[in-house]
């Protein structure tokens, strides 16, 4: 049940993802909630709001805090598949250990899967993403797109 509500929590605050302040404070909510960093399926909730992130910093040309939000966004889409991996090679749920979820199962097949691609591919699509052209010369970025 307070998985359900931080979803529907989440969602609410990102639905407009061109909000860098929505997405920070969706990003905080989380790392509140899951205090001690095991965000199991909330690894791709993060991804995905640190490339929003990014987005939104590339378009303010804080094209430093865009790197480093990408490059977070990469360790939570590496850290998701790890997830992933361990919960098919376990054939059964993982837990959530934060004070807050103790306790409270994820299942990996309970999750509605639509396409085929792993969370890294995911990443390296995202970054093709014209709203990235600022940062295309700068050798950082293109780091990111060899990983």
């Amino acid at each position: 049940m307070i998985e359900r509500a931080l979803d529907n929590l989440i969602w609410e605050l990102e639905w407009e993802k061109q909000n860098l302040h929505m997405l920070k404070a969706s990003e905080q909510i989380i790392k509140t909630i899951i205090s001690d960093g095991n965000y199991l399926v909330y690894h791709d909730t993060l991804m995905f709001n640190y490339i929003c992130q990014a987005k939104c910093l590339t378009r303010e040309n804080r094209f430093d805090e865009a790197i480093e939000a990408l490059k977070k966004s990469y360790a939570h889409a590496v850290a998701w598949e790890e997830v992933r991996a361990r919960a098919r090679e376990k054939n059964e749920p993982l837990y959530y250990t934060s004070p807050i979820l103790q306790g409270h199962p994820f299942y990996i097949n309970a999750l509605h899967v639509t396409g085929t691609s792993t969370a890294t591919e995911d990443f390296q699509e995202y970054l093709t993403q014209p709203e990235f052209d600022p940062l295309r010369e700068r050798e950082d970025f293109i780091e990111l797109t060899k990983l």
